[in-house]
């Protein structure tokens, strides 16, 4: 059961990718954004939270799904 979600907040200003909040009931995790770096969907923690491995799991399955949509396109 997944306590985790990825709620979408916007385009990116390039509008080619998406960013998503990730939220804990009230509490804002971080955003999953493009990397263009790495080109892929990463993680952008929030400083004052903390991750068990549950969440972090979680949390990368999300960032492969969309790198994967990303790709396929």
């Amino acid at each position: 059961m997944s306590l985790l979600q990825f709620p979408f907040i916007q385009q990116s200003d390039s509008g080619k990718t998406n960013i998503y909040g990730v939220r804990c009931n009230a509490a804002y995790l971080g955003a999953v954004k493009w990397f263009g770096r790495w080109r892929k969907y990463c993680f952008f923690p929030n400083g004052e939270a903390i991750f068990d491995t549950n969440c972090l799991t979680e949390i990368a399955s999300f960032c492969q799904q969309e790198t994967a949509k990303h790709n396929h396109k």
